[in-house]
């Protein structure tokens, strides 16, 4: 038989054309004789008890990290930020205070400029004394420039109200 056959067109035949084309088809093996399917290859099995114990470990050292120092992540991410010259009036941050920096004094425009006699101590609290002239009220910390008295050297609270030094008077609070 050859590879090339005239085929025959009468429907009569049809049974024959069948026959020929099942016997000529390439066949498929029944599938009980299939050769079963590979399981994974050993790189397989390699990489993924490598994906495994890269996983594992990683959560196992978040979780233990961030109980021993909860800030750790944190720290890191933030230390990462590159600093820039930010505008603090943009951004809405505000300047640490300075530290022991004396008070700012408005200008005030005074008639006659306050005389040492004029100050009487309100109050004296901490590192900080409200002082009174007939016409206003201070708030003073050592460093503070005020007129009549200049600048406060030393603030010092006792029972009584306290002591207020300035480099032309030392003013005394209390009861006579």
């Amino acid at each position: 038989m050859s590879l090339i056959r005239r085929r025959s067109a009468n429907p009569t035949e049809f049974g024959q054309v069948l026959a020929d084309v099942t016997r000529d088809a390439p066949r498929m093996p029944r599938p009980d004789r299939l050769r079963p399917l590979a399981g994974p290859t050993l790189m397989d099995k390699l990489f993924m008890g490598a994906l495994c114990t890269a996983s594992v470990s990683f959560c196992v050292f978040a979780v233990v990290t961030s109980v021993n120092d909860p800030d750790y992540f944190s720290r890191k991410l933030i230390a990462s930020f590159q600093r820039a010259n930010v505008d603090p009036i943009v951004t809405g941050t505000v300047a640490a205070p300075a530290a022991d920096v004396a008070l700012p004094v408005p200008a005030i425009v005074r008639h006659k400029e306050p005389s040492p006699s004029d100050y009487q101590i309100v109050m004296v609290y901490g590192d900080e004394a409200i002082l009174a002239t007939d016409d206003e009220l201070l708030r003073a910390k050592v460093g503070t420039v005020l007129p009549g008295l200049g600048a406060i050297t030393a603030i010092v609270p006792n029972a009584t109200g306290g002591t207020v030094s300035a480099e032309k008077a030392v003013l005394t609070s209390g009861t006579k």
